[in-house]
């Protein structure tokens, strides 16, 4: 995909297993690696994440899950997860991820905010 930004040098060449991400903050495209095979999570009801960042987790809760999520602090992005999980529902994941970093959720019709601290 080509995403114009206004800028011509914004731009980022991915190798396979790398997955292209826009950051918000940085106005610059970054890349990380991504070997996922969690588009098929429909098929199989299996989300496996090894040292992803959270970044790339939300964008497949997103995706799997028909949500959005809005992080309203950008630090809680700089965390990585490592789980497989099977046959968890959405809830059962945000529980998880608040547990693990200390993060708070709630939801709004068909989306999640995302904060930090208990």
């Amino acid at each position: 995909h080509f995403f114009e930004t206004g800028k011509e040098d914004n731009s980022v060449q991915l190798e396979a297993g790398q997955k292209g991400i826009f950051s918000s903050i940085s106005k610059k495209f970054e890349k990380d690696t991504y070997n996922s095979e969690n588009f098929l999570y429909w098929k199989t009801g299996r989300l496996s994440f090894e040292d992803q960042s959270l970044t790339l987790v939300f964008q497949d809760l997103e995706d799997n899950f028909n949500t959005k999520i809005i992080v309203e602090d950008e630090r809680i992005l700089q965390n990585r997860f490592t789980s497989s999980c099977e046959g968890q529902d959405l809830d059962d994941i945000l529980y998880e991820l608040s547990i693990l970093f200390k993060i708070r959720y709630h939801k709004k019709g068909n989306t999640i905010y995302i904060q930090s601290g208990h």
